[in-house]
């Protein structure tokens, strides 16, 4: 790197990239193939049901439609919150290795107090955003992941029985049971395979700007 790229990076923010980053990006390969099947499965489920108990099947369409604003506020807050997470690592890293790089003087001078306060509260800024992902990951994709598969069916069967009028059979009920079973994972994976790609995104963003910083020609 040039001169002028290395006093804007930071050893912590470099460490931070291969060892946190990367691996991200390999986690987002690995979950690829299963995140774009899912849309494909779930279009074959409703197909299904489609044909199964007719229109009552847009309703819950419609239940999955509606649960968009709650995804993109859940998930902008989290991709929000993991840029600074990242940055309150990268903060943290750096002080440790200026902190080990001048081992010697601290001892000689007895700064150990000060220096380990520093690093206590940075350390509580970081795990205060983490405190604050795990959260939103527990309580919004708990509700995402978790209610709202088992509510879709609901909705659908009230509505079949309900405005339609129709009479629910034990075949037409199992058979559409284990056809919301099957789309229960995938609309379970979606929320996980999207967090994944914003944690994804935020990596190789960082990752994007160290490599094009000037080099020595």
């Amino acid at each position: 790197l040039s001169p002028s790229a290395r006093a804007t990076t930071s050893t912590g923010a470099i460490v931070n990239m291969y060892s946190t980053d990367a691996k991200q990006c390999d986690i987002l390969l690995q979950i690829l193939p299963i995140f774009l099947l899912a849309p494909l499965q779930i279009c074959v489920c409703l197909y299904l049901l489609s044909r199964e108990i007719g229109v009552a099947v847009w309703a819950g369409v419609g239940f999955m439609i509606g649960l968009v604003p709650v995804q993109g506020l859940v998930f902008g807050l989290f991709f929000t919150q993991i840029k600074k997470a990242l940055a309150l690592t990268d903060t943290r890293v750096k002080l440790i290795n200026e902190l080990l790089s001048g081992i010697r003087i601290i001892k000689y001078y007895a700064w150990e107090r000060p220096i380990e306060s520093q690093v206590e509260v940075q350390r509580n800024k970081e795990i205060g955003v983490l405190r604050r992902i795990a959260y939103g990951i527990g309580i919004g994709f708990s509700i995402l992941m978790g209610a709202a598969p088992v509510m879709q069916p609901v909705v659908v069967f009230a509505v079949y029985t309900g405005p339609m009028g129709r009479h629910l059979t034990a075949s037409t009920a199992f058979y559409s049971i284990a056809l919301f079973g099957l789309l229960r994972g995938p609309l379970m994976f979606l929320p996980f395979g999207l967090m994944n790609y914003l944690q994804t995104l935020a990596a190789s963003t960082r990752i994007g700007d160290f490599l094009s910083k000037d080099e020595v020609e």
